[in-house]
């Protein structure tokens, strides 16, 4: 399985925000590349943003969006959860914001569910 949570930038000295991205089923591994090649979180993002930690969430699905089941989505759901506790760990203070669109807003939906 791939790492569910990578850090893409880490920010300058000591974090304020963390922006945690999560993608739609399209891009289950999404290069986060402008039609120049530009890597968006790390090279624009990271300068409009300088003072977060920018984090991509990666799922591991079914390549076909017909074959997406309920258990999948409960299962990613955990992964969203466990690998934000361990990444955020020491920083719970530090608030979160997540871009997401699509599938990966119904993760971020049914995770803040869970939480309630």
């Amino acid at each position: 399985m791939i790492a569910p949570l990578s850090v893409v930038y880490d920010g300058v000295r000591k974090p304020e925000i963390d922006l945690v991205s999560i993608p739609g089923l399209p891009t289950i591994h999404p290069t986060y590349k402008l039609k120049d090649h530009t890597k968006w979180l790390r090279e624009v993002l990271s300068h409009q943003v300088p003072q977060a930690r920018i984090m991509a969430f990666q799922y591991d699905f079914a390549k076909d969006s017909m074959e997406v089941s309920w258990a999948e989505l409960f299962r990613n759901v955990e992964y969203l959860l466990y690998s934000l506790v361990h990444r955020r760990e020491g920083t719970e203070d530090r608030p979160v914001l997540f871009i997401c669109y699509s599938f990966g807003a119904i993760i971020l939906k049914k995770a803040s569910h869970k939480l309630c």
